[in-house]
């Protein structure tokens, strides 16, 4: 599993967790719910600006999201 994938996994399991859906995220970092659910799914990747940005809005690193483990 790549970091990407790893991040992936680990910030649609923590958007979950608080009781986020898509839209409220895509609110919260600026873009839309599409966007949100492309990148979810893998079908695209986020900009480093964007995923920076989307770890800020759940509370968490980038390193823990790339990171091993805690999931």
């Amino acid at each position: 599993m790549t970091a990407l994938e790893r991040a992936r996994k680990k910030l649609v399991f923590r958007r979950k967790e608080a009781g986020l859906s898509r839209g409220d995220l895509a609110k919260r970092i600026g873009v839309s719910m599409y966007t949100v659910a492309s990148w979810e799914r893998g079908e695209r990747e986020p900009p480093v600006s964007s995923l920076e940005d989307w770890c800020d809005s759940l509370g968490v690193s980038i390193s823990w999201a790339v990171g091993e483990g805690l999931l």
